[in-house]
Order: C-alpha cells, then structure tokens, then sequence
C-alpha cells in the first residue's frame, strides 16, 4: 500500500525540481507530508531523479581536450606495456562536494547561481580499453573514465 497519493508525489518532484539542492526531509517538510526521508528518496526515484554530488566541472582548454582524445586511440594501439599507470585525476570541483541534488538521469549540474542549473550530456565518442570504458561528451568537453559501472571523472 503506498503512503502517498499521486498529488503528494507531484508536490516532492515540484519541490524538487524548484530547488534541486534540497535534501529530501526539505522536500518532504515544503510538500507537508508525513513520510520518512526514505519514501521521498524512492518517489524521486519513480519519477527519474536521482541523488548525486552536484559538482561543478572546469571546461578543458582546446589543447588538454586534444591531449586526452589523442590518448585514448594510442592507449589501445600500444596496450598496457606503454600505459601501465593511468594519470586521468580527477577534475577540480569550484564547491562543496558534500552537498547532494536531485536530477535526471544524463544531465550534469552547472552552479550559476539560477534555480534550475541541468543541462544534458551528449556523449560523442566511446572507448573501451584494459575493461575501462572512456566517454567524451562533447558538450561539456570533459572525458569521463567508466569502471565498472561507476563513474569516476
């Protein structure tokens, strides 16, 4: 039996599409709904949003962007003697890492001081290599290092 009805459901998405940097008892207090934290987490989920770190990713220079599409193609064609250590770090982020948002699936938060900050990634280019998977998004010019499942920018 679910504890919500469908228009307390719409209240927590509204709520969290408003002000994505709220926490879910935030949400669940501005909807006026007595549920645990846990519900609202799983009703955002039902309805495609997903919690995560809302990091603010530097652009890469056209030279660094040249560098890393150029690495990935040489990565495979010389193997694992010549690439032994993998030297993608992590991009700086401008913020608090600790804070977490609500978004959908395939958008990257971009903290300009607006309410609604989403925009979606379009992946250009694929790689896999040595079980990683390399994804370049091409609008964000970022390249991003899949292991596993898991995204480790």
């Amino acid at each position: 039996m679910r504890k919500t009805t469908e228009e307390e459901d719409y209240a927590m998405i509204s709520a969290a599409f408003s002000d994505p940097l709220t926490t879910a008892g935030q949400i669940r207090d501005s909807a006026g709904i007595d549920v645990c934290d846990e519900v609202v987490r799983h009703r955002l989920r039902e309805a495609g949003l997903r919690r995560g770190t809302a990091a603010e990713k530097l652009l890469l220079s056209a030279n660094a962007k040249a560098k890393r599409l150029a690495f990935c193609p040489e990565a495979i064609l010389t193997g694992q003697q010549k690439t032994g250590r993998m030297f993608f770090s992590p991009v700086c982020a401008e913020w608090n890492q600790g804070g977490r948002l609500y978004r959908p699936d395939g958008t990257k938060f971009v903290y300009k001081h607006e309410p609604i900050n989403a925009r979606v990634c379009i992946f250009q280019g694929v790689v896999l290599f040595s079980g990683c998977l390399f994804v370049f998004c091409d609008r964000c010019q970022l390249l991003f290092l899949l292991f596993r499942h898991s995204l480790l920018i």
